[in-house]
């Protein structure tokens, strides 16, 4: 199947997905239904999609993106985040 072909079929899904979400009338199956929304996700997402941020000295921005989402993670978790607390945040990997 060639790019084209695959575009055009995830689009159709894509497009028949979104319909159903846009009902209303299906609980937790999609978390926000707003194209602005996801258009400023897509972008910063795609700034840093390849990127790993398990090499800090090279991506010292994402470590610090990194740090602020443990920290928002640990008071989430405790009313008084411990100074200590730690973590890593991965998509998987090879």
């Amino acid at each position: 199947m060639n790019d084209e072909n695959l575009k055009r079929r995830i689009d159709e899904w894509y497009s028949k997905e979104v319909k159903k979400m846009e009902t209303g009338k299906i609980s937790g199956a999609l978390y926000i239904v707003d194209q602005d929304y996801y258009d400023e996700l897509n972008a910063f997402a795609s700034k840093y999609m390849y990127h790993n941020p398990l090499h800090l000295d090279t991506y010292k921005e994402l470590m610090r993106m990194e740090a602020e989402v443990l920290r928002m993670t640990a008071s989430l978790v405790s009313q008084k985040p411990d100074e200590n607390a730690f973590g890593v945040i991965t998509s998987g990997g090879s």
